[in-house]
């Protein structure tokens, strides 16, 4: 009974010390998240959840906006336009498109390190 209320205490405490971690883990990410969200915007995250940059829904159209890490993997389009996302810093060549509204992965398969610049549009849909 002694061995079993020690167990049960033991694995308790470790399931509370990971549940503590976690939190403290995720917490930079979500201020950032939140941020994204108070102002709608176009955000970008690392591969880690981390922001990365973000860029205000009234961004000049067309216009090339090379980015200044090239280690985002997950997008927040919170804008009412689609965005563009590309390969070169000189928004040139093949492109994948970002809906309005869109959250997840960079489309397209630009994984990890690929995409190097954006440029909004103005297209809605």
């Amino acid at each position: 009974m002694i061995v079993k209320r020690r167990l049960t205490a033991g694995l308790s405490t470790f399931l509370l010390s990971i549940g503590a971690g976690a939190f403290v883990a995720s917490t930079p990410a979500q201020a950032d998240l939140v941020y994204c969200y108070d102002n709608p915007q176009f955000c970008l995250y690392d591969r880690d959840g981390f922001y990365s940059e973000g860029y205000p829904g009234n961004t000049p159209r067309n216009t090339c906006i090379p980015l200044k890490s090239f280690d985002d993997n997950v997008v927040y389009n919170l804008t009412s336009t689609r965005w563009y996302v590309f390969h070169t810093t000189t928004c040139d060549g093949a492109h994948e498109e970002v809906p309005p509204g869109y959250v997840g992965l960079i489309p397209g398969g630009y994984h990890y390190g690929q995409t190097h610049a954006i440029m909004r549009t103005s297209r809605t849909s």
